[in-house]
């Protein structure tokens, strides 16, 4: 049905040059139908055939129907519910997105994502973090910048002026993948040479000096083991050596001809992980352990294990099984765009392609008439009806293909974003690019023909799901009198080949049961058989009765059926109910609908949508243009 549209994929299809010179093909109560949308319909509905001339005529005569029904959906103004509108909105909002962002950045920035993942960078940094005045802050970090330049030692100028944890290690953070830090973090760091100290870096926690001690290519992937005693940056120093005295006595063992895995399943492998699992690790990627870890496997062969050597987790040996290329930026897709969605880069294409739409709209600022917006919005705090006076006297601030952007629009945005008032340059440049941005949505559907088809697709597949169900599916299912009229009307279309049993076949547990059961059975409506004989003769521990409930053609697919109603086949009774009979009727033909509701009712949805379009095309006039239909023969 064409509320099943699928959102996930867009068309692929040539409309040539119909769309600059688009004739009518049909016109349909009025409404003009245009060569390209119908065009578009028939590609999709025929992907895989040719129009010769019958299959052409046969889908114009289905393409009016259909256009015929659309034409009932709006004349009962069901395009108008909200209902309607909110959920067509809703497909739409799907589609938008990747008509209103710059694909170039999009891509760009993918790729700087994938390269960052394959990037260490070995750092220091000093935090500043900013509370009231930004502009004394990003001094303060121009002024220790500039020492440092001047000779004075970055570690020493990291503990005295650093709001991080690392300022106790002189601000040092490690030899790390630049892609676990935050975004702007991360493309400083890695534009850096080593030595080189950064500008100023302001991220969501203050304004960073960055110090690049050196930067190198992430490795691939690797399978690997390890065996591990633990002595972490908290461990006492006793324990420290101990743990490193005992790794030694394994690495011994092992150059004397123990098993590798059978040493790091044992109880002596700190790592819980692994034992067990011959101290193996999945496949890991270049990143995901400590890097000295990861150099120890890749200074290895295929089969090798490694000296002792420690890490921030304690003493290791570790073993090498497989190494492969770091996985190709296809593989990793997900994982990059998930990274994107998670801060600034989100919306960076579409704040770029805004900035695209300012030249193509021809946008137009009065830096004046801002600046003067801004000192009176920051010098009235409440607008009151008074301000707003003054403010709708302001002279139009931007414009841009004859859209003003005045005083007052402003203000109502401020309304809907209070945290927007916070900065008002900024709360501007976001007004400015959420009004671009909606001035083209408006214009997709001009501007993009191919979107605008498949818009009116989802519209009048939608308007076909409500009218037919209103007017043929529903009604074939409610309407049990003109159900029973049609079904006696059409009795010879419900014959049956074989008898068939209507009712209830009931085994018992025991045969001094059976007649009483039977009597029960007997005196009760074909429903509520198996309720009152289940809730009368069985219990949370005894069964001592089954009921089947429905209804089988002689010969069907039920054995028992068979046998016990029709008397055919070799079925015995067995097991905990061997004694059976039935209760109902054994009926040679259908006496109502009934009796074959499934295929009456489709048959009757037939009929009356046969009705309903005999109807439509008395109802509405159709006019074909022939001499256009012969452009596509």
């Amino acid at each position: 049905m064409f509320r099943k549209i699928l959102l996930s994929s867009l068309f692929c299809f040539t409309l040539g040059h119909l769309f600059a010179q688009d004739p009518i093909i049909m016109t349909i109560n009025g409404e003009d139908v245009s060569l390209s949308e119908f065009e578009y319909i028939w590609n999709k509905n025929n992907s895989n055939q040719t129009a010769d001339s019958t299959s052409l005529d046969e889908y114009i005569d289905m393409f009016v129907t259909f256009k015929l029904k659309v034409a009932a959906g709006k004349e009962a103004g069901l395009d108008t519910m909200e209902s309607f509108k909110n959920e067509l909105a809703g497909y739409r909002a799907q589609l938008t997105p990747q008509y209103l962002k710059d694909d170039q950045m999009e891509k760009a920035l993918q790729e700087e994502a994938y390269q960052l993942m394959q990037t260490y960078v070995d750092a220091s940094h000093i935090l500043l973090p900013v509370k009231d005045d930004e502009k004394a802050v990003y001094q303060q970090a121009m002024e220790i910048r500039q020492a440092i330049l001047n000779g004075a030692s970055f570690e020493e100028m990291a503990k005295e002026h650093s709001a991080d944890n690392s300022r106790n290690q002189g601000g040092y953070l490690g030899n790390t993948l630049s892609s676990r830090y935050i975004y702007p973090f991360a493309k400083a760091a890695v534009q850096l040479k080593d030595g080189e100290i950064s500008m100023p870096v302001r991220t969501q926690f203050g304004y960073h000096l960055i110090k690049l001690h050196g930067k190198k290519q992430a490795y691939g992937q690797y399978l690997s083991g390890h065996i591990l005693k633990a002595a972490n940056a908290s461990a006492t120093e006793d324990a420290k050596a101990k743990a490193k005295e005992e790794i030694f006595d394994i690495y011994r063992e092992l150059q004397a001809g123990r098993s590798f895995e059978e040493m790091a399943n044992g109880y002596r492998n700190d790592d819980r992980y692994v034992v067990g699992k011959d101290g193996k690790y999945p496949l890991l990627r270049g990143g995901s352990l400590p890097i000295e870890y990861e150099d120890a496997v890749f200074a290895l062969k295929d089969g090798e294990y490694s000296r002792p050597f420690q890490t921030a987790y304690g003493w290791h040996i570790v073993k090498r099984y497989e190494t492969l290329a770091f996985p190709a930026i296809e593989e990793v897709q997900q994982e990059i765009n998930q990274m994107i969605q998670r801060d600034e880069r989100r919306e960076m294409p579409f704040k770029s392609f805004s900035e695209k739409l300012k030249k193509d709209y021809h946008y137009q600022l009065d830096e004046h008439a801002l600046q003067l917006l801004i000192i009176t919005l920051s010098e009235r705090k409440n607008l009151d009806a008074s301000s707003m006076r003054v403010l709708s006297k302001f002279p139009i601030i931007a414009s841009f293909d004859n859209n003003e952007l005045t005083a007052v629009k402003f203000v109502e945005f401020l309304q809907k974003n209070e945290a927007a008032k916070q900065d008002l340059n900024k709360a501007w440049a976001d007004f400015v690019h959420e009004s671009l941005i909606a001035y083209e949505d408006s214009q997709l559907e001009s501007k993009y023909p191919a979107f605008g088809l498949l818009m009116k697709e989802y519209h009048d597949g939608m308007l076909l799901f409500e009218i037919s169900n209103a007017n043929v599916w529903n009604k074939a299912s409610t309407d049990t009198l003109g159900l029973e009229k049609y079904f006696k009307k059409h009795k010879k279309d419900f014959r049956w080949e074989e008898p068939r049993f209507k009712g209830v076949v009931v085994g018992c547990h025991e045969e001094s049961m059976v007649k009483e059961v039977k009597k029960l059975a007997n005196s009760l409506p074909i429903d509520s058989i198996a309720p009152v004989l289940k809730r009368t003769y069985n219990n949370d521990s005894t069964s001592n009765v089954r009921v089947d409930k429905g209804t089988w053609f002689r010969g069907g697919s039920n054995p028992m059926v068979n046998k016990v109603v029709f008397n055919t086949g070799d079925w015995n009774p067995n097991g905990h109910y061997p004694y059976f009979f039935y209760v109902g009727e054994i009926q040679k033909q259908p006496k109502s609908a009934d009796d074959v509701r499934g295929k009456a009712t489709a048959q009757y949805q037939d009929y009356l949508e046969a009705e309903w379009i005999a109807d439509l095309k008395e109802k509405y006039p159709v006019v074909i243009n022939q001499e256009v239909v012969k452009l596509l023969k």
